[in-house]
Formats: C-alpha cells, structure tokens, sequence
C-alpha cells in the first residue's frame, strides 16, 4: 500500500513537499498549495494559504488520496 502511496505522491509533489495551485474562483487572496505529511501508513494532506493551513483528510489508499487532489487543484 505504501507503494502506491508515494507514486501518487511522486507524481503530484516530486521533490517538494509543496504544491502550489490556482483556484479559478479565488482572485487575488493570496497563494494556496498542498502539502503532506508521511506518517508511515497515513498521508496527511493540508491546504495552506498566506493566512495559514487547514487539514484536510488522513488518507490510507492512493486512489482516494488521487481523487482528493484533483478534486482540490482542478
């Protein structure tokens, strides 16, 4: 499972722990991006902005980890 895990977040992140992102409904409030913590057997995804970060989901799998993101930066 682990496997996984760090594909999805190979492929989203790369070498940064951040990812940086656009809304397309939010003008001028400021910078947003992803970032993750790896907890062994659990990503931790969290939205940052310049007013500071929220947690958004414990994620086990990669396939609802994937989903998340693209729901979140698309």
């Amino acid at each position: 499972m682990k496997e996984y895990l760090q594909k999805v977040i190979d492929k989203y992140f790369g070498e940064n722990r951040n990812l940086y992102f656009s809304p397309a409904d939010c003008i001028n409030l400021g910078n947003h991006h992803l970032y993750y913590e790896d907890k062994g057997d659990r990503i931790e995804l969290w939205l940052g902005t310049d007013e500071g970060n929220v947690p958004l989901k414990v994620c086990y799998d990669a396939d609802t980890l994937e989903e998340l993101i693209k729901m979140i930066i698309y």
